[in-house]
């Protein structure tokens, strides 16, 4: 047990930084996995840590992990992403790489983490394009009904940087 938690730490240092925001990444599966063995993995910690730096983490790395995993990042309330366009195309990457037999977690869930009212004009026309209306849920139906509002909405901003999402999330700028 004692070499186990001395592994670990050394994979998974306790001392968070953005220097090894893609470190954790890359070793997620793991750490789910022997959080789920032993209960004094800090599993959640790690993943609020890797969505609050999400702008920062390599997606090649990122779409190489579960779907549940995938899914506890996108739809975390500290989530920080680079912009809501960027979130789209990375979820619209997650729905095509989908095996046939993975039914972990639903498309429509990831969608529904998209804030369809911070979409560039050619983003939401991409999404209406390719979206079967039939698989439409309530929340993603809540999240389309902003952008009809959006002229009495004034407290939304259409910024890239430091714009603050409804879930306390935040756009960041890679500068």
């Amino acid at each position: 047990n004692d070499e186990l938690h001395r592994k670990l730490n050394e994979v998974f240092p306790t001392n968070y930084s953005e220097e090894n925001v893609n470190t954790y990444m890359k070793n997620i599966e793991c750490l789910y996995s022997f959080s789920q063995v032993n209960e004094t993995i800090d599993f959640s910690t790690a993943i609020s840590f890797i969505a609050s730096h999400f702008y920062m983490v390599d997606i090649e790395t990122f779409l190489k992990a579960s779907r549940e995993i995938q899914y506890k990042i996108i739809s975390h309330d500290e989530l920080q992403i680079e912009s809501e366009d960027s979130l789209f195309d990375i979820i619209s990457q997650i729905i095509e790489n989908k095996k046939k037999d993975d039914d972990e977690i639903e498309d429509i869930l990831f969608l529904e983490q998209i804030e369809f009212i911070g979409l560039s004009e050619v983003k939401f026309r991409e999404f209406i394009s390719v979206f079967d209306f039939n698989e439409m849920s309530g929340q993603l139906w809540q999240n389309l009904c902003q952008c009809f509002f959006l002229n009495t909405d004034n407290n939304f901003q259409r910024k890239s940087n430091n714009h603050h999402r409804h879930h306390k999330r935040r756009e960041c700028s890679l500068q």
